[in-house]
């Protein structure tokens, strides 16, 4: 079987690819930049890859017409909630004209292939906490820039699907940490500045925006995998939650990391760190995708911050390995 994973040295697509891999998949994908990419440097030689920019659709033209794959997974798109904030019109032009670019060139060249096509919880919006954990007939009223480019990216997917008659299934991916994740993200954010701290670089404080918002947080390896099983037991036009269905306030988990570090840290909260609206709550509700797809998120969150701290003190400089 060949999958094709946009954004493949995005921090999904690259756990992704190592799933596929272990499955004996052949591993086509495109991203923008790999030049800033580690992990397409550690991907190096177990892969095909093409640079591509999706906002153009010739050079996904180019891609498809080499590889036609069986399987794609579309995760290419600009995913950070704040940055959309700034970049709305970028947004737009990324993750819905975009996907439309990447869809309409599998329309011509492999329409056959099964589409995984990736969304985001932040889609629903500000719902009731008596809604919660919400499931995937809740209405969506995304309140940022993001949201609404995902909740437009969905709704281009379901027209595919019904119109054109492609195998596109859609996810709605809520908040996922790991090893590797860009340090623009709480969690690998939070444990980059403990690791930090650690080494002794700078004083032992953590620097943190609004701690009281709750969040569905899953290992990326279980989503990942959501995404594969998705693939393999979704129907076209089939709508999955993929999270953990528990809410973690974001002072809980400031709280797990302190008790994993080394040494007594400090928090210190920062207005200028607070996005200009959050959502409180955002909790998903898995029993579609347990049910359809016999998906289970497997890995503790304790366990995921664990390996999160764990290879940023690999990466900072000046810690002292443990024997």
């Amino acid at each position: 079987m060949k999958a094709f994973i946009t954004g493949i040295g995005g921090f999904a697509g690259y756990h992704l690819a190592n799933l596929l891999l272990e499955e004996g998949y052949e591993i086509s994908g495109l991203d923008h930049c790999p030049e800033k990419s580690e992990r397409l440097k550690a991907l190096a030689g177990k892969i095909k890859y093409f640079q591509a920019d999706i906002t153009k659709i010739e050079e996904i033209d180019k891609a498809m017409k080499n590889v036609v794959p069986d399987t794609v997974f579309h995760l290419a798109g600009i995913s950070h909630v704040g940055e959309t904030w700034k970049k709305r019109k970028l947004t737009f032009e990324v993750n819905f004209f975009g996907t439309m670019n990447v869809l309409d060139s599998l329309r011509k060249y492999c329409r056959n292939a099964i589409v995984v096509l990736v969304g985001s919880g932040e889609q629903y919006g500000n719902v009731s906490p008596s809604r919660q954990p919400i499931k995937e007939e809740e209405p969506l009223y995304p309140r940022s820039p993001y949201g609404v480019s995902k909740a437009a990216q969905e709704m281009l997917g379901r027209q595919y699907a019904t119109s054109e008659w492609m195998n596109v299934i859609l996810i709605r991916a809520f908040n996922h940490c790991g090893a590797y994740q860009d340090p623009t993200f709480a969690v690998s954010d939070f444990a980059k500045q403990i690791a930090s701290a650690e080494a002794g670089k700078g004083d032992p404080v953590l620097r943190v925006g609004n701690l009281d918002v709750k969040r569905d947080f899953t290992d990326v390896r279980d989503t990942v995998r959501g995404y594969l099983m998705a693939s393999k037991n979704g129907q076209s036009g089939d709508i999955f939650n993929l999270s953990g269905g528990r809410a973690y306030m974001l002072s809980e988990v400031v709280d797990m990391l302190k008790k994993l570090s080394d040494i007594s840290i400090r928090v210190v909260m920062e207005s200028e760190r607070f996005r200009p609206v959050d959502i409180p709550v955002l909790c998903g509700d898995n029993t579609k995708a347990k049910r359809d797809l016999g998906w289970i998120p497997e890995i503790p969150l304790v366990s995921t911050l664990r390996w999160t701290l764990d290879y940023w003190r690999e990466k900072v400089p000046g810690r002292e390995k443990k024997s």
